[in-house]
């Protein structure tokens, strides 16, 4: 596991006068302690397959492509929606740290940078701003001591491997792991805007979720100086109604686009929305 220990609050200075005294003050911290998951899997590649194809690890490494993709997936998911008190062998995500706000009685501190979208239906989605400068960032990957982060490909080479009839085949097989999970740095440097009913949203944002009102208050809601390091995450419905909402707005001049890495990249305000589908149109409405 991974202890991080944030602030909570700064020390109180004292105005001062002549002869006066003045009183030390000092800085509050919390603590949280995030576990981590082992993710591992293999493939199975018949030899006849692989031989027939003229190019053994060329064959295997199609394979190997379609199970880091897996498991690329497995962590997006896992990176929202895990929640180890559920499933205790997976890390928990942002999803189940900011849960709950408004006068629930499980409400927390991270409440303050929930943002409702206005629906109390189960066909939701959420809208993420997640800050990852390099000095505290919103969201940080932990890994095992020991290991090493990303994927870990051991290949096992041909093997002779059981069936489950009790049968037996040869199969190339190969072996995949990955130590991973996430830390918190500074909870201020995420924003959850939840609650957007994926069924109701239109072009023009007269009914359903207004997204562009939505991303602008969330934005606000980041500490000072934090939008430089900030991205947007949405899935591909809001990535469609956002294009198709800021078209139709009066001042389009919101949405634009930046050349990052040599593609261009959707923005927001200037902050930078990316698309990822791993966000589902299925949550819960969070209270």
């Amino acid at each position: 596991s991974h202890r991080n220990t944030y602030h909570t609050s700064l020390p109180t200075p004292t105005w001062s006068k002549i002869n006066g005294s003045i009183t030390p003050t000092k800085g509050t911290t919390g603590q949280s302690t995030d576990g981590m998951g082992e993710m591992q899997g293999y493939s199975q590649v018949d030899p006849i397959l692989a031989e027939a194809s003229g190019n053994v690890n060329g064959f295997r490494l199609r394979y190997d492509a379609m199970q880091m993709q897996g498991m690329s997936h497995e962590f997006a998911q896992t990176l929202f929606y895990g929640n180890a008190d559920v499933v205790p062998e997976e890390f928990t995500g942002l999803a189940a740290r900011y849960a709950a706000g408004g006068t629930s009685s499980l409400k927390t501190e991270t409440a303050e940078n929930i943002l409702d979208g206005g629906s109390n239906d189960t066909d939701n989605t959420s809208v993420w701003i997640i800050c990852m400068d390099s000095d505290t960032p919103g969201v940080s990957g932990i890994y095992r001591p020991g290991s090493q982060a990303g994927i870990k490909m051991a290949n096992k080479g041909l093997q002779t491997v059981a069936i489950g009839d009790g049968s037996y085949a040869e199969r190339y097989v190969t072996h995949y792991r990955w130590s991973c999970g996430i830390t918190v740095p500074d909870w201020r440097k995420n924003v959850r805007i939840c609650n957007i009913d994926a069924t109701n949203l239109t072009k023009t944002g007269s009914s359903g979720s207004d997204l562009l009102d939505c991303i602008m208050q969330g934005l606000e809601l980041l500490p000072s100086g934090a939008q430089s390091s900030a991205m947007i995450l949405g899935n591909r419905t809001i990535s469609s109604y956002l294009r198709r909402q800021s078209r139709n707005a009066i001042a389009s001049s919101t949405l634009g686009y930046e050349t990052v890495a040599g593609k261009p990249v959707m923005t927001v305000g200037g902050v930078p929305f990316l698309r990822c589908d791993a966000l589902l149109n299925t949550e819960s409405a969070v209270s």
